[in-house]
């Protein structure tokens, strides 16, 4: 479900992709200090995303050293130094793909679904050092994800009205409370909340229009096809879906705009900007045009290469 929350490289400043890049290639380097060196093939831009969130809503700097590729030792490369922020979206990225990989055990057939065991046995171990870290973290996700994959079952079938509205709200729980987690300020702790919300509305609409067809042959549960009732949408009824996705990101960018007392790097915060209000929107009308390529499970290497500037020991 992750894969789409990530910045429209060509609109940011050459400094603020730096920053990007240095946030980037830190959480890679953090993930394997809070859950373990195999835990980096679960990196992500979307957490990358939480990493920016975190550090600007606390008012916490994001440093770049000079530090070696775990994916190539010969580079060396600027990256964010250890902070609490990229800590925690470590942290998260390891339980994330725990529930992940548990969810693909139920819903894929053989023999992904034999991957998938191999793969959730190896992140039972991220989630437990994730866990450990941050108290309730762990439970409090799975408390939400399991109300998801509930009604997510009972409206399989169904036709239920609203059932996509339900779900994508289920999912907005979670970003919600994984965002504003920990977080002591009450009022930057309701910005990450309400960022959270409707990014995790995007995100879940996002990914069923991405995964419509997909769905559609293997005969899950997906929103939009339970709304539309075929997964080949017309021109009328993507643009229906792009005006959704574009409220949500919209609604999204409105309450960062309250956070505009942090104490952050500024850089964060224009880097969070273009997320939300460019980036975002790129990514859904690739994914309605059926030209989006989501990083999967692949290797750090791979998505690497697809940020600018990759392979060049100064970027």
């Amino acid at each position: 479900m992750f894969g789409y929350v990530r910045p429209d490289t060509g609109e940011l400043k050459v400094s603020d992709l730096g920053y990007y890049r240095a946030a980037y290639c830190g959480l890679c380097r953090q993930m394997g200090r809070v859950c373990g060196g195999s835990s980096r093939l679960c990196l992500s831009y979307d957490m990358t995303f939480l990493m920016i969130l975190r550090a600007w809503l606390t008012g916490e700097k994001l440093p770049a050293e000079r530090a070696a590729c775990p994916a190539n030792p010969l580079l060396r490369r600027k990256a964010a130094a250890q902070t609490e922020a990229g800590s925690y979206a470590a942290a998260v990225s390891g339980i994330l793909a725990a529930y992940s990989f548990e969810d693909d055990c139920r819903d894929e057939r053989f023999p992904r679904r034999a991957a998938a065991g191999v793969a959730r046995r190896v992140s039972l171990r991220w989630r437990r050092r994730g866990a450990a870290r941050y108290p309730g973290l762990s439970e409090g996700i799975g408390e939400r994800l399991a109300k998801l994959y509930a009604e997510e079952e009972a409206c399989a079938g169904s036709g239920r009205e609203g059932a996509a509205d339900v779900c994508a709200s289920l999912f907005g729980e979670v970003l919600s409370f994984i965002c504003s987690y920990g977080i002591d300020d009450p009022a930057m702790r309701a910005v990450a909340a309400a960022v959270g919300k409707y990014v995790g509305r995007w995100d879940y609409f996002t990914d069923a229009a991405d995964d419509l067809h997909r769905d559609a042959r293997a005969g899950r549960f997906n929103p939009l096809l339970s709304a539309y009732g075929r997964p080949d949408l017309t021109d009328e009824e993507k643009l229906t879906v792009t005006c959704l996705l574009g409220a949500e990101s919209g609604a999204a960018a409105d309450a960062l705009y309250l956070s505009d007392g942090s104490d952050g790097d500024p850089a964060a915060y224009r880097v969070l900007e273009n997320i939300l209000t460019a980036g975002m929107p790129a990514a859904a009308r690739e994914v309605l045009a059926g030209r989006y390529r989501k990083p999967g499970h692949a290797s750090i290497g791979e998505r690497e290469a697809d940020l600018p500037g990759a392979g060049r020991p100064d970027a």
